[in-house]
């Protein structure tokens, strides 16, 4: 065992083992699935707004200086096991500097 869990805490799981072979060497590879259903708490609505407050994640990621215009969330669709969102931010930063090559003079 190089990594991984030791044990199996799944109950209900399907395992695919496949073998690689390196001259007198052999690694075999273990992985499971699990298969049991995981039911959520939300109704479709309460998942639609979780879903669009995904855009605070997004604040990390946006180039300093930049600032938010615009968020909407857009449901794509919902057919009673998931919802899917399109989530969609407008933002207003400088997109780059200009850097002169050698030699030559910075315009204003």
């Amino acid at each position: 065992m190089l990594w991984g869990a030791k044990e199996n805490g799944f109950v209900d799981y399907e395992e695919k083992k496949t073998n690689r072979h390196w001259g007198p060497l052999r690694l075999e590879l273990v992985n499971r699935e699990e298969l049991a259903v995981k039911e959520g708490g939300y109704s479709e609505e309460e998942a639609q707004n979780r879903a669009g407050t995904g855009s605070a994640m997004l604040v990390t990621k946006i180039a300093a200086g930049a600032r938010i215009v615009k968020e909407e969330a857009f449901p794509v669709a919902g057919n009673g096991e998931g919802v899917t969102v399109r989530l969609v931010v407008e933002t207003y930063g400088d997109l780059g500097n200009f850097v002169p090559a050698a030699g030559e003079k910075e315009v204003n």
